[in-house]
Order: C-alpha cells, then sequence, then structure tokens
C-alpha cells in the first residue's frame, strides 16, 4: 500500500471513530519491515501492516488498549528468539513502535496533506515526543529535511505507451501496486477508460501532445509496449526533454536491435541508449499479456525500492537527473 492510499484511507476511517498509528522508529538486525512503515488499527479493524505474526498481534493488542489514550507510547519488539525460546518472533532482530492515538481533530491536518501529496508535494512526518503525529508538506516548512524515512512521497507515475493487451494489463498491474497510470496510444478504439484502473489517464492524443498537456511528475517511469519499432523510436524522441527513472521496451531482440540502430542514428546519447532496459522486465519464462504485466512490475518494483540507482535524462542539455 503507498503513502497515498494508506492516508486516504486512514482519513476515512477517522471520520468512523478514534485510531491509534503505529510507526515502526527503529530497528536492529533482521526484521520484516524498515523504519517508516506503518499500521492503523481500530476497534475491529487493520490498515497496513508492520510486518505480520506474533509481533503484529502485540501491536495490535497493545494499541487496541490505549486507543482512547491520547498520549503516544511505544511497544518493543524481541525478535531474537529460537525455537526453544520464541520471545517475539526469530527474524533475529528489534523493533521499536510508536503508538499515536489519533481522532477526528487529526482530519484537517491529514486532508491537507492528501491534497498536497495529490499535487505532488512531498509530505514530512512529525514525532514530537509529548504530541500526537502530524504532517506538513516539505515546501511548506523551514525546517531541515529529516531522515528520508519520514518523507512521504506522492505515488509515482507510470507512463504505458501503447494500449494493446500487454498495454492494458500492465495498466492494471502497475495500478495495484502503486503506481498512477498515464496509457497513450492514438488508436482511439482500443482501451476505453472503463475497462481501466480508477483514476487512469487514457490519452488518444499523439505523445508529443500528450507530454505538452498533462503535468508530469518526478520521478517519471516509462513502458514502451507500442505495435512496432518506429513508434518505439517516435517515442523515446519525443521524450527527449524528460527525466525518466525507467525506461523499458518490449520486443524481440531483432526489433530491439533495429530500435538500438535507428536511436543511434539519430544521436540519441549513448548513456540513455545503455540505460533502456531491453527487453523490459525481469527475465522470466512469460508468455501471456498478465505474465509479461508481472514481470514488467516486478522490475519497476526493484526500480522503485532501489535508493542507489539515478535517474537519467535523454538529453544531458535540457534535462536534469533526479539524484533519487
Amino acid at each position: 500500500m503507498t503513502a497515498s492510499s494508506f492516508l486516504i484511507k486512514l482519513d476515512e476511517q477517522l471520520d468512523r471513530g478514534p485510531v491509534v498509528l503505529a510507526t515502526v522508529m527503529h530497528c536492529t538486525g533482521s526484521t520484516p519491515r524498515q523504519p517508516g512503515a506503518q499500521m492503523a488499527c481500530g476497534p475491529d479493524w487493520l490498515l497496513g501492516t508492520i510486518g505480520g505474526g506474533a509481533a503484529e498481534s502485540k501491536v495490535i493488542t497493545a494499541a487496541r488498549q490505549s486507543i482512547n489514550d491520547q498520549t503516544p507510547s511505544e511497544v518493543t519488539i524481541d525478535l531474537r528468539g529460537t525455537l526453544d525460546h520464541l520471545k517475539d518472533g526469530i527474524c533475529g532482530g528489534t523493533m521499536l513502535i510508536r503508538l499515536d492515538p489519533l481522532d477526528r481533530a487529526c482530519r484537517s491536518n491529514l486532508q491537507e496533506a492528501n491534497r498536497k501529496l495529490a499535487d505532488g508535494h512531498a509530505i514530512q512526518q512529525h514525532f514530537p515526543p509529548d504530541e500526537s503525529w502530524s504532517l506538513q508538506a516539505l515546501d511548506d516548512t523551514a525546517s531541515p529535511r529529516p531522515d528520508e524515512r519520514w518523507i512521504l512521497k506522492p505515488d509515482p507515475m507510470l507512463l504505458i505507451v501503447g494500449a494493446g493487451h500487454c498495454g492494458v494489463a500492465l495498466a492494471r498491474s502497475a495500478a495495484s501496486i502503486g503506481f498512477r497510470i498515464i496509457l497513450q496510444d492514438d488508436r482511439t478504439e482500443m482501451a476505453p477508460v472503463a475497462e481501466l484502473p480508477a483514476g487512469t489517464i487514457r490519452s488518444s492524443t499523439p505523445l508529443d501532445q500528450t507530454l505538452d498537456e498533462v503535468a508530469w511528475p518526478d520521478p517519471l517511469y516509462v513502458a514502451l509496449v507500442t505495435r512496432s519499432y518506429q513508434h518505439d523510436v517516435d517515442a523515446i524522441l519525443h521524450l527527449a526533454t524528460k527525466t525518466v527513472k525507467y525506461a523499458g521496451l518490449m520486443g524481440s531482440r531483432r526489433r530491439l536491435h533495429q530500435v538500438m540502430k535507428m536511436l543511434r542514428e539519430q544521436d540519441v546519447p549513448e548513456r540513455f541508449i545503455e540505460f533502456l532496459d531491453a527487453p523490459i522486465g525481469i527475465d522470466l519464462p512469460v508468455e501471456t499479456p498478465e505474465e509479461i504485466a508481472v514481470s514488467i512490475c516486478a522490475k519497476l518494483i526493484q526500480v522503485r525500492n532501489a535508493d542507489s540507482r539515478s535517474s537519467a535524462p535523454l538529453d544531458p542539455d535540457t534535462a536534469v537527473p533526479l539524484g533519487c
């Protein structure tokens, strides 16, 4: 579950009554979740997870006991047990969980944060020692950035070029793992909006016009699943001023070889050609559109969660790397 969807659902639950927000604050050793992971707990429901199992059950029990208490508290999870002495688990590490009781008074702050996230702004979480958790847009504060784990970022955007079987399957799969989707194809009869995930932007205008009309957030992911190699080449040339986190092309080795040849003839920088993921996705024995979509989504997850990988612009003179 992404930050945006978590906060939206948290707001919905707060409309029904008190909530306790559980946040992983610190970890040592091997643990199922890392600092920044969050779960919300109500009297008879859960939202998100901090790792599951006996450890999560311990946090749930503590959260429900403090659901009407307005003071933050902490729970320590010890996962250094053995088969003979289980403790809270046998993963090998420890976790410090903060519990923040929330009520309807938090909703205005939460709703403003949701609006900022929807507009593409990052949100900073605050954990005062004796006060409840709160949120603030980074562009509205002069405070220095804290550790990256306390930053909630807008859901990334995936541009899918090509609305054939694979494009539609990818739109559905990628939306389920937290990507906002723009599906572009000039064939108006392909992939009507009713068949796509909620919130998908379906563009039938030429790609260069789509790029001009849509407000693109950073970072941008691109999947080229077009009907011909010429469409691949044209799309990459239109993307020449964009900064991208990931760009992949679907196709056979022969087709991809032809695309690379044409890109070099068009003087596309070699460093971006090398950056292209071709063939797209994780190397799996896939065949159906749905299987291909899973392969691509696995790669998207790998890139999204890899802190060390930098973005690469097609044109270093007109685009600026994201550096994330």
